[in-house]
């Protein structure tokens, strides 16, 4: 193993600047500069391992994507699934500097300061936009403020899953709660309540995992899973906006019944209609190109086949989390593992009504708290 360095090599360096130039569309083109450069650099200095089979994690991924790919060239219109998949490549690369780099001691710590400067762009745009446009709703504040990776309101919350990475910080309780106040405060100027729950979210696991506490057993989560869908449905009663999901859920059923193997990648809002009650039955009758339910669009776009990738991933992803877990010396997770288990927490329960596979921090952000992930779990069982 390499000595650990006071900077990293050009694998980290690579992927947390891309993830950083991530926050306004005017810095994409140096975005990609910095991960092709990093990579290029990466791959000249012999810093990505390729020597290594792929685990099992990596198979996994690897056959998700290939049943989208089989579903996206059967579907309904190949070519849409194909030009809007982009997302897909910058995750791969993203993923392999991550996860296959060469050892660095603070790996996460780079990566999570990266993911922090995206997310600190994004929220001086919107709050820019905000004060110049003060009569706009907030939907066309978003639109203004010039980040790709937010397109509604909500999408911000995909920031309330950094809240546990104040866990690396000094005095890491104090941190948690001081980023979870931070978040639930933006959730309040945007506003989002979508951003409000996963800020809760992220901030109790942070809290409680930071403490030592073990891994729930899978019953507990699922169960918790169930009971935060449950939760959000029963908000339709009192807000139109759930209500509209309910609908856009349903209709992702019918459109998983009627096409089997899915529709294809990005294509549930070329069958959804078809699948809806009537036009003035809609609560919202604009078009929706998602179902704000992550497991009901892999569903309706990819299919039972695409259903049955996912469950192995979660599956496998568990896996690795309890292979940490054991591997621990006092079977504890540390705080860099405590930050990432977290984070998963609040990007799993913003899946239930937010997620999208059309959206790039869906991509980007999970393949950089993927990676980490597996990384860390690879580094703990040759160490631990």
């Amino acid at each position: 193993m390499h000595a650990p360095r006071a900077w990293p090599g050009a694998a980290t360096l690579g992927a947390a600047g891309f993830l950083a130039l991530q926050g306004a569309d005017a810095m994409l083109p140096l975005a990609w500069l910095a991960l092709v450069l990093g990579g290029a650099l990466a791959l000249w200095r012999d810093e990505i391992d390729f020597v290594r089979p792929p685990d099992r994690l990596e198979w996994s991924l690897a056959a998700f994507v290939a049943v989208a790919a089989f579903a996206s060239a059967c579907g309904l219109d190949p070519r849409r699934s194909l030009s809007l998949s982009q997302p897909v490549l910058a995750a791969a690369i993203v993923w392999t500097l991550v996860a296959r780099g060469r050892p660095e001691p603070r790996r996460a710590a780079w990566i999570a300061a990266g993911l922090l400067a995206a997310a600190l762009t994004q929220i001086v745009l919107v709050l820019i936009a905000a004060a110049a446009l003060p009569d706009a709703a907030p939907g066309e504040r978003v639109a203004r403020a010039g980040a790709l990776w937010l397109v509604v309101p909500n999408d911000l919350a995909w920031i309330a899953c950094l809240v546990p990475f104040a866990l690396l910080l000094p005095r890491p309780r104090r941190a948690v709660v001081a980023a979870g106040a931070g978040a639930l405060a933006l959730a309040w100027v945007v506003p989002s309540v979508t951003l409000a729950g996963t800020a809760l979210v992220t901030t109790l696991a942070a809290l409680w995992f930071g403490a030592g506490r073990r891994l729930p057993c899978g019953a507990a989560v699922a169960a918790g899973y169930a009971a935060l869908a449950v939760t959000i449905a029963a908000a339709a009663f009192v807000r139109p906006s759930m209500q509209a999901r309910l609908q856009l859920w349903q209709a992702a059923l019918v459109v998983l019944r009627e096409h089997p193997l899915g529709v294809g990648l990005h294509n549930y809002v070329l069958a959804y209609r078809g699948a809806s009650p009537d036009a003035s039955m809609l609560v919202d009758p604009r078009r929706t190109p998602w179902p704000h339910n992550l497991p009901l669009e892999i569903g309706a776009e990819l299919g039972w086949l695409g259903l049955a990738a996912l469950a192995l991933v979660v599956t496998l992803l568990r896996a690795v989390l309890r292979s940490m877990r054991r591997n621990a010396p006092d079977g504890r997770f540390d705080r860099v593992e405590s930050a990432l288990v977290a984070s998963l927490a609040g990007f799993a329960a913003l899946a239930i009504s937010e997620t999208s596979l059309l959206r790039m921090w869906t991509w980007l952000f999970g393949a950089a708290l993927l990676g980490l992930i597996a990384y860390c779990s690879r580094e703990k069982r040759k160490h631990g």
